[in-house]
């Protein structure tokens, strides 16, 4: 008796997947990082902030790479045309980046930083064409003394989703996920899953003795250290009727549960909660991360209304910081409110000038998005 394979969704399982709180939870992903960023670089303690030490326990990045996992796997499997899929993948990072990038760039000028150094104009271009491309890990010297001294250091998980896009149509064809049993799909993924998590350990483990090589620093930014949170969030999306009959609803049961095991893992033993999240934590949040994407399923949409600026706050956060700290304007609750008020503008300007419109354009997409305000 053979296995039964995977079959195309109903409208009404469609439906079931499309109401979840998604947008909700990379805007609060985007807030993470930027709240953390905003107080690591501005001169605030947060060792003893209990709101700071709380939001630790929920890193943005890993958040981010589970959510793309979930919903980029399943938008390929709903549309797996190259070209259409190639296209939908460019318009959600490209434009609001260039746009991000040459900003960026020119608030250096307009600050006054490139005036009295003698700067190759090559090197310039060759840096800005680094950060709109693929090569974010890049970083000239020029710009050391500029705030921290990167000037959008958070662009490095831009490469790594790139990646992760590129990665998805191998991972389905080499392995032949449409055409084999359930079984054997969830079997072949955790394949995939188990050396990627032993990458995953080995960078955490040897980072301390080896943060300064290149080819280290390279590894770091390749798709090898995280690409186990993305196919956890492809697993999960896989297996969505099982995931949702068992953990949807129960996110406050499963939060408290996170919380529990990761304050007693980090207090005993000193678990990472952060971007390097220990593997078990970050399966615990996994669960917390789906339940709350289906429970009070319409809580998204009542707030933001499809507006989903998760993507601008992530990516213009670090200008503003480092143009605040080049000013000198650190070290007071002032400064950390202004980092965060600006950033919200930006990122609104940028979804309803920029990503908004170019996003209505997406072929056959998964989560269509109109451009009408």
């Amino acid at each position: 008796m053979t296995e039964n394979k995977r079959i195309p969704i109903t409208k009404e399982q469609a439906s079931l997947f499309r109401n979840n709180n998604f947008d909700l939870i990379r805007l609060f992903a985007a807030l993470q990082v930027a709240i953390y960023h905003t107080a690591l670089h501005l001169g605030f303690d947060s060792a003893n902030n209990m709101f700071l030490s709380i939001l630790g326990y929920f890193p943005g990045v890993p958040i981010f790479f589970f959510v793309s996992g979930f919903l980029i796997s399943r938008s390929f499997e709903s549309n797996s045309i190259i070209k259409e899929y190639s296209h939908n993948r460019s318009l959600r990072i490209f434009p609001a980046l260039f746009v991000c990038v040459m900003l960026s760039v020119l608030s250096v000028y307009m600050l006054g930083f490139f005036q009295n150094k003698n700067i190759d104009p090559f090197h310039i271009i060759t840096w800005i064409g680094a950060q709109i491309s693929f090569f974010q890990v890049y970083n000239p010297e020029f710009i050391l003394d500029y705030g921290v001294g990167v000037l959008n250091g958070s662009l490095w998980t831009v490469s790594v989703e790139l990646q992760f896009y590129l990665l998805i149509p191998c991972v389905y064809a080499f392995f032949k996920l449409k055409n084999c049993s359930m079984k054997s799909s969830n079997l072949r993924i955790l394949g995939i899953i188990f050396p990627m998590v032993v990458m995953s350990i080995a960078y955490n483990a040897f980072k301390p003795e080896l943060k300064e090589p290149l080819w280290f620093k390279l590894f770091g930014a390749s798709f090898l250290p995280w690409f186990s949170m993305f196919l956890i969030g492809m697993f999960v999306q896989r297996n969505f009727e099982y995931f949702h009959k068992h953990f949807s609803q129960r996110w406050y049961l499963l939060l408290a549960t996170y919380l529990a095991v990761a304050y007693a893992s980090k207090s005993l033993f000193d678990s990472r909660t952060d971007n390097m999240i220990n593997f078990g934590l970050f399966l615990l949040l996994s669960l917390v991360i789906f339940s709350t994407a289906y429970s009070s399923v319409g809580l998204s949409h009542k707030l933001l209304r499809g507006n989903d600026i998760s993507y601008d706050v992530y990516i213009y956060h670090m200008p503003i910081i480092n143009g605040l700290i080049y000013l000198g304007f650190y070290g007071s609750a002032l400064s950390g409110l202004s980092a965060l008020s600006l950033t919200l503008v930006m990122s609104l300007l940028s979804w309803f000038l920029v990503e908004k419109p170019l996003l209505a354009r997406k072929r056959n997409a998964l989560h269509p998005v109109t451009s009408k305000l």
